[in-house]
């Protein structure tokens, strides 16, 4: 009674908040009358159940996602944040432990926006997220730059994401996504990306001693090679050099490798005069294979519209030329996800093949195979004002409301026995909704009412 009390005064408060009215009087007298029932009920010996037990977190999943950001930490650890999915954008934070090849959520401090397209990067102690798009219908891009100590992420040390203001009066890059940043001593350089109305093919150093940007080439430079977003690109420590392959120009995907001397400044290219093979992409995984070797996996074709196919290719630095190797074990072709070498091993995990989003984890042997770490798995988004209903071994979660507060119209059963997760369905035939009520009964679970989030009724 005293629970039916709480919420019943807890509803019109939330719902006069939002809509800027004082309580109404008759809601007063309602929860006091239920109060006193309920105090009465307990005065005339009514049954008390008493539960005993204690809570256990299931296991922790990382839902399936692209374009998330991706780092190798300090520690040894691989560091994922946000992407997006056909919920859309996320802004959860998550680390693999390479040693038992487990995810861990963690849940740093402070507001990080939703972001896909984002790109992260290591500078001591801390993790640097930069740029990115939001989920609004215009794709906005961020030009913020968020610092995270992986060092107290991973203790019992309070962690915090937090806004880098670079000193005033000091440049600054513009705002974008889908560009690349590849770490260097002292810091990390950005290059390329789109913003909603520019292609961009600059370069910028961030230097971690005194958080301030440094411009290394101008957008539009003679000698920088032609705009793109979504290349993928690596940094041979070596000889200071950037190198970065394919990626979307203005009038399509390019198959080219372009290279930016950190020391010099200077652009410059690399492969074959006219590669015929791997064709064009963009949003393909690739890694720097012991300092002598870029290798990729798939990516997308903009020109066919399809993701490309799953061979292993191999450039070598020494003989300036590309190689392939059909695979013995083959994870799905796909586009958007992240190909990092973190902790010994070459990883790779996430990404779409435009119809179904991953979360696998792989990786890349010495003998230039795949092994499959963890398999594939949905796994809902998280949400609020939503439904839960159990029938035998399973619990079915229905609709609710995102962070963003974008109403949902999902449904999903978890079994209680596996402790795996089913989509039934992405969307009902009705309007999503928040806060009605359902129950199951027979055969059916039974919905009544409920709140449309993008009308405020």
């Amino acid at each position: 009674q005293f629970l039916y009390f709480i919420g019943a005064i807890a509803r019109p408060l939330r719902m006069n908040r939002q809509k800027r009215r004082p309580l109404s009087p008759v809601w007063a007298i309602a929860s006091v009358v239920l109060l006193l029932c309920g105090a009465h009920a307990q005065t005339t010996g009514a049954p008390v159940r008493q539960f005993t037990g204690s809570w256990r977190l299931s296991r922790s999943i990382f839902s399936q996602r692209e374009k998330p950001a991706a780092g190798c930490t300090s520690l040894g650890t691989l560091l994922s944040v946000g992407g997006t999915s056909a919920f859309g954008n996320r802004r959860d934070t998550w680390m693999l432990h390479p040693s038992n090849r487990t995810w861990e959520e963690l849940h740093p401090f402070g507001q990080l926006p939703a972001l896909n397209a984002a790109t992260l990067s290591t500078v001591g102690p801390f993790e640097y997220l930069f740029g990115g798009q939001f989920s609004d219908r215009l794709g906005t891009a961020s030009g913020s730059l968020y610092r995270l100590s992986i060092t107290h992420a991973a203790s019992a040390q309070p962690a915090m994401w937090e806004l880098v203001q670079p000193p005033l009066n000091t440049p600054t890059p513009a705002a974008r996504y889908r560009h690349a940043s590849v770490e260097v001593p002292g810091g990390f350089v950005v290059l390329f990306g789109i913003s909603h109305v520019q292609l961009f093919n600059d370069a910028w150093f961030f230097s971690g001693e005194n958080a301030t940007w440094i411009p290394l080439s101008a957008n539009g430079a003679a000698d920088a090679p032609a705009a793109r977003y979504n290349p993928c690109c690596v940094y041979r420590s070596a000889d200071r050099l950037v190198v970065c392959y394919g990626g979307t120009l203005r009038d399509g995907d390019t198959s080219d490798i372009v290279t930016f001397n950190v020391s010099s400044r200077e652009w410059g290219r690399l492969g074959p005069a006219a590669p015929t093979y791997p064709s064009p992409r963009r949003l393909a995984q690739c890694a720097l294979r012991g300092g002598d070797r870029l290798v990729m996996f798939s990516g997308f074709s903009s020109k066919d519209g399809v993701v490309i196919e799953d061979v292993l290719h191999s450039f070598s630095f020494a003989t300036n030329t590309w190689s392939n190797r059909t695979l013995i074990t083959v994870p799905p072709a796909r586009s958007g996800g992240v190909m990092i070498d973190c902790g010994g091993a070459i990883w790779l995990y996430g990404g779409t093949d435009e119809t179904v989003d991953y979360n696998d984890v792989w990786t890349l042997g010495a003998d230039g195979e795949f092994t499959l770490e963890s398999k594939d798995q949905a796994i809902p988004p998280g949400r609020m004002g939503h439904h839960g209903v159990i029938s035998g071994d399973e619990f079915y979660v229905l609709l609710g409301m995102d962070a963003d507060e974008n109403a949902l119209s999902d449904v999903w059963s978890f079994n209680m026995v596996a402790e795996t997760w089913h989509l039934y369905s992405r969307s009902f035939p009705f309007p999503a909704r928040t806060e009605s009520s359902a129950v199951m009964f027979g055969a059916f679970v039974w919905l009544f009412g409920g709140r449309p989030v993008e009308t405020g009724a």
